[in-house]
Order: structure tokens, then C-alpha cells, then sequence
């Protein structure tokens, strides 16, 4: 099965927990459960590691910097872990915005990470802002607002609906709630790692 493999239009095949078949080479691994040759990790200076143990939210950069120097990636569907998915969706929504967070942080080290896919969350985030504030500002155009919103909504459930009845799942309520704390953490998370760069910059 394709596990860890970067598509050239940017899309990650995930799904490292059903992998099955050889040890093989891929472009990332899984934050939770990977291991380095500390030579592969030569960094040029310190700070540039976020995790303690586990690069959570931050194995995109960490893959890259190892590749980027020849190093090769491997990954072995033999190992075994346990993993405690999130409980609540408002642990959900901090994990995606963790992910929109560490995003900029990876794009800013390997521009060539960079996909258009990775700024759909961001500009979903930022036309639901703005079709707000020009629907209070000029009444007249509330409708916009409306159709924006009214159209991510409708998208949104009928995605859930999709995905409940492959999965036979009897709550495509919960679904669409679960799809939207991705894609709104996601684009929140991406405009607070903007703006932390852009902090930066000025200091």
C-alpha cells in the first residue's frame, strides 16, 4: 500500500497505521512514533526542534531536512503503537490548528512544500471573515455572506453524508462537525502561523 508518499500536486498519503507489506522508502513519517540518525539531524543551530521526544505537529520539516541532505526514510508496517485519537472536538480543532500552525513553519524552512491545497483552509477562513464584516457593515449585502457560508455548509454535509453511509456510520451530524473543526483549524491555525512569522520578521 502507498503510506508516506508526497504526490507532486502535494497531497500526503497518509493512513501510516494500515500499512501493510515490506519495509520500504518513503517522503514522511509519522510525527508519533519515528527515530533519526542524530547525524540526519545535524541542525545549523539550536530552536529549530519544537518537540520534546516527538516532533508533533512538525514532521513535514523534520522529513524534509533529512531528505534535503540525502538522508532516506523508512518505513516498517511491522512496528506497533498504541495511539490515543483525539476525544472531543474541541481537541480535534487545536490539533488542526497545531497542523495550519506548523504548515508556515515548513513552508518558511522548504518553500517547494508549498501546494494550493495547503492555503484552501486559510482563504476558506478568511472569506467567511470578510463576507461577516461586509454584512455588517453594508446590510445590502448580507446575502453574500449567506451564500458563502450557506455554501461551505451545504458542501460540508454533504461530504458527511457521503463519508457516514461508506463508513456506515449512523451520525453524519457528527461528521460535519469533525470535517469542519479540520478545516477551520486548519485555516485559523494558518493565519497565526502568518502572523508569528511576520512577528519575527519585525523583531
Amino acid at each position: 500500500s502507498s503510506v508516506g508518499v508526497l504526490s507532486s500536486w502535494g497531497r500526503l498519503t497518509g493512513d501510516h497505521h494500515l500499512g501493510t507489506g515490506r519495509p520500504r522508502f518513503v517522503h514522511v513519517l509519522k510525527g508519533v512514533n519515528m527515530a533519526f540518525r542524530v547525524e540526519a539531524l545535524a541542525l545549523p543551530r539550536t530552536g529549530l526542534l519544537r518537540g520534546k521526544g516527538a516532533e508533533t505537529h512538525n514532521e513535514d520539516l523534520i522529513c524534509a531536512w533529512a531528505l534535503a541532505r540525502g538522508w532516506r526514510l523508512v518505513y516498517d508496517p511491522a512496528i506497533r503503537f498504541l495511539y490515543h485519537i483525539r476525544p472531543t472536538f474541541g481537541g480535534l480543532f487545536r490539533q488542526y490548528r497545531n497542523y495550519g500552525r506548523a504548515r508556515v513553519q515548513v513552508v518558511r524552512k522548504h518553500a517547494d512544500f508549498l501546494r494550493p491545497k495547503h492555503l484552501a483552509p486559510a482563504l476558506l477562513v478568511l472569506a467567511m471573515v470578510a463576507a461577516m464584516v461586509i454584512a455588517f457593515i453594508v446590510p445590502a449585502f448580507a446575502w453574500a455572506g449567506g451564500l458563502v457560508i450557506g455554501g461551505y455548509l451545504v458542501a460540508v454535509f454533504g461530504a458527511a453524508f457521503f463519508l457516514a453511509a461508506r463508513a456506515d456510520f449512523t451520525r453524519p451530524d457528527l461528521v460535519a462537525i469533525g470535517l469542519m473543526c479540520l478545516h477551520l483549524g486548519y485555516g485559523i491555525g494558518t493565519w497565526l502561523g502568518l502572523a508569528e512569522a511576520l512577528r519575527e520578521r519585525v523583531r
